[in-house]
């Protein structure tokens, strides 16, 4: 709970260290502050609750601390729908002083690990295993905040791309054997006439598609050129 004089407010207090936010940028308002020991961030909708402004004081607990500015984003801030109070930030070496945390209190702590892809994923593989129900391991899929939204929506967006691809590619070839056949009608109804079985046709069509396939681009274009050879002679 915070008091500004005797109005109090219901607040979500997140407490952090010199190296937050570690990854990402905190937005605050004047730009570049963070919460130094004796100060806080409050979001704007709870300065505008309590009527506060850069510069003035909010009791958390049983210290009194000073407003350094507003948070407007955090990198790490993921969509809570139970965490309906508005944020006031602080500093982890003023949590003692308020006396907040007695028994009974609900505290999560949330620890950031960092180092080289190869690194983080022999960690966890290490730490997984030792976890205890409470705890929780949350990597870049598991992420609730910016950065994890970030990566979900750029796979989204990269296996949509990709399903696109796969239907262009299916429409174009069904495109291309419906002018194919259509092209072949004509000697198809020559071979009829002469006798050929559709047994030989089907032969004959298979066998041309396998041929085109069969060549590589340079036997293809070694073909093309001694026909172009033979036709000059001819």
């Amino acid at each position: 709970m915070t008091f500004a004089g005797d109005t109090p407010q219901l607040a979500s207090v997140k407490a952090v260290d010199s190296v937050y936010p570690m990854y990402g940028e905190l937005q605050t308002r004047p730009g570049g502050v963070k919460p130094q020991p004796g100060s806080v961030l409050l979001a704007p909708r709870l300065m505008t609750l309590l009527n506060l402004k850069t510069g003035d004081t909010i009791d958390v607990g049983d210290v009194t601390l000073r407003i350094a500015g507003e948070v407007v984003q955090e990198p790490d801030s993921g969509f809570n729908p139970f965490q309906m109070a508005p944020r006031l930030m602080m500093n982890m070496a003023d949590v003692a002083k308020t006396g907040a945390i007695q028994p009974g209190s609900r505290v999560m702590w949330r620890y950031k690990f960092g180092g080289t892809p190869q690194q983080l994923a022999g960690y966890e593989s290490w730490l997984l295993p030792q976890l205890k129900p409470e705890h929780r391991w949350y990597g870049l899929e598991q992420d609730d905040g910016a950065l994890g939204k970030s990566l979900e929506r750029s796979q989204q967006f990269l296996l949509l791309s990709a399903l696109l691809t796969l239907l262009l590619a299916v429409a174009a070839v069904a495109v291309a054997m419906s002018h194919y056949c259509r092209s072949r009608y004509d000697l198809v109804a020559i071979l009829k006439t002469l006798g050929a079985g559709r047994a030989q046709l089907r032969k004959l069509i298979i066998g041309q598609w396998l041929m085109v396939l069969g060549f590589p681009p340079s036997r293809e274009a070694r073909l093309g050129y001694c026909l172009k050879t033979y036709c000059w002679c001819c």
